[in-house]
């Protein structure tokens, strides 16, 4: 579908790293990429923000288009440089895609099932619109999962996290599965002095770092939640164990497996590791074997 980026006539597999030309030839500085399933995003120290890959239900952002044919290279997204609008931050979903400019304003389009758009629209939307109800809250970084959607603040703005859209599992983190279409805060993280400093979604759960470790809610039948075997639906945000009191540099979250970063002191240089769980069974969580482990295991670099 083009979400490589280098064009009509680039072969639909490649096995080792290529420059997206069309980037790179207009000298833009790329400070920011984020891969859909069928398409890429990408943010440049200007400001610009620019989509390639499968244009189906408006996840471009360059219209809506009903069937997969898209944008082989990358461009401009029109909305934001005609306002005047600088983007900082963008994620792309399974089929929608969220930005957020430097003031904070975050922004939706593409696939509109479960409230995923946060806007309280049911259709699909070919071109960014405004999650009206988070303006002005200081947002610093959005994620876009299969189904949800999540925005969290700066710490100096409360580091509060939002969450809308599908909730089958628990993944909005608000103590129970339904979805919902305009962004709530979660509360189980409010008010109690923690700070969201990163967030991961996988296919149907949510990883959160923060100020005092690492909370996971949602689907946990694989051990993605690390909370331990016999948690299934988690529909709170709970503290995985093993990594509390860590100070955790950022998270990432696969289909059914879970990775963290931690350091290993606060205020001085420490060691970096590398925590993974989850399903292992294709041995994405490096640990030198195929195991499901249910709770975070550090991996062993092999020089």
């Amino acid at each position: 579908y083009g979400q490589l980026g280098l064009g009509d006539d680039a072969s639909h597999i490649k096995y080792e790293p290529s420059p997206v030309a069309l980037i790179s030839c207009m000298k833009h500085v790329i400070t920011i990429v984020s891969a859909g399933a069928e398409h890429s995003l990408a943010v440049s120290n200007a400001g610009l923000a620019f989509s390639w890959g499968n244009a189906a239900n408006g996840r471009l952002g360059q219209g809506l288009n009903r069937n997969r044919a898209g944008h082989a290279t990358p461009t401009i997204i029109d909305r934001f440089k005609s306002a005047g609008l600088r983007v900082s931050r963008v994620s792309a979903g399974a089929m929608h895609s969220l930005a957020v400019t430097d003031n904070g304003h975050v922004f939706s389009w593409g696939w509109a099932k479960h409230g995923i758009l946060g806007n309280g629209c049911k259709t699909d939307q070919g071109t960014p619109q405004e999650v009206s109800s988070l303006k002005s809250r200081g947002v610093w970084d959005v994620v876009a999962g299969d189904t949800h959607s999540v925005a969290w603040c700066s710490i100096s703005h409360g580091g509060q996290l939002y969450t809308w859209g599908g909730n089958f599992y628990g993944q909005l983190g608000h103590g129970h599965e339904d979805a919902l279409y305009i962004p709530k805060v979660v509360k189980a993280l409010a008010g109690k002095g923690i700070g969201v400093v990163h967030v991961a979604t996988g296919k149907r759960h949510t990883v959160i770092a923060t100020t005092q470790g690492v909370y996971t809610c949602g689907y946990g039948v694989q051990g993605q939640l690390g909370l331990g075997r016999g948690r299934e639906n988690v529909c709170s945000p709970t503290m995985v164990g093993k990594l509390r009191g860590r100070h955790i540099i950022c998270v990432a979250a696969g289909k059914t497996h879970s990775v963290a970063v931690t350091h290993t002191l606060y205020d001085t240089p420490g060691d970096v590791e590398v925590w993974s769980w989850g399903d292992g069974d294709h041995g994405q969580l490096g640990h030198g074997d195929l195991k499901e482990y249910c709770e975070p295991r550090q991996i062993q670099v092999v020089a």
